[in-house]
């Protein structure tokens, strides 16, 4: 946008380059005089999570009976859940070139979460980069099964979506080369300083011009587990088909 600006009336832009990932800018001797633009990704600024969604979800379930008259029983229960999180960086307001940007984040309201996640900053506006991790939760419960009773366990795990919105400057130093042609066929090479740019999203400060990318940080995760036991009462079975019951279900 910024270099069809710049065109003549009797010219047109045949092609561009910002970063160098074009083989061409133009005459090699011109690499020196005019280099390609180089950027540097400031700290990323986080903003206060919101959560915008907390699901219910049954992980595991296992039933235990026990007909055995006047005697309790227990049962232990060792399993491990597997929770796929997703975690997912979108930028909202981009820049014109690709750039890694590391960042840790911890969030209260996400189950043991503290990580460094690493994405790609994308051209333009509305990129997202998703990334799916497996977590895994190991539940350790002892069940008691009153005489005659059978006892349904759940262990149910809270799915959270949390939003963090962000922001990071990225300090843009150099020249972006444009190619123009005009009615005659004549070709010229042109060579625009990022620091003469004006645009709404370029901030001039001490350092050079900066560019404001935004954004969203979202993770779906589990945030907790918990178990819920239901109990009804058995019909009445013979004490060697209550053992039986008991001990088959439960290893």
């Amino acid at each position: 946008e910024i270099l069809v600006r710049n065109c003549a009336y009797n010219e047109r832009l045949v092609t561009f380059d910002v970063t160098g990932d074009n083989k061409t800018r133009g005459p090699i001797e011109n690499l020196d005089t005019y280099p390609p633009v180089t950027y540097e990704v400031g700290p990323v600024q986080y903003y206060a999570a919101k959560e915008t969604a907390l699901k219910l979800s049954t992980v595991y379930m296992q039933v235990f009976h026990n007909n055995m008259s006047g005697q309790d029983n227990k049962a232990y229960v060792s399993e491990q859940i597997d929770h796929e999180d997703e975690y997912s960086w979108t930028v909202n307001k981009g820049a014109d070139f690709t750039a890694k940007a590391k960042f840790s984040i911890n969030v209260p309201l996400i189950y043991q979460f503290s990580t460094e996640f690493s994405t790609a900053m994308k051209t333009g506006s509305g990129t997202t980069k998703t990334e799916t991790r497996t977590t895994r939760q190991l539940i350790k419960q002892d069940i008691n099964i009153p005489a005659g009773a059978t006892i349904e366990a759940k262990w149910y795990v809270n799915e959270a979506k949390v939003v963090v919105p962000w922001t990071a400057n990225i300090l843009l130093k150099g020249y972006v080369a444009g190619l123009f042609e005009t009615a005659d066929k004549n070709l010229t090479w042109r060579y625009l300083n990022v620091e003469d740019m004006n645009h709404e999203h370029l901030i001039r400060q001490n350092r050079g011009v900066t560019y404001l990318a935004s954004g969203l940080f979202q993770a779906n995760v589990a945030q907790s587990y918990h178990l819920s036991t239901s109990q009804k009462q058995l019909a009445q079975r013979t004490a060697s088909m209550a053992r039986y019951t008991f001990e088959q279900e439960t290893s």
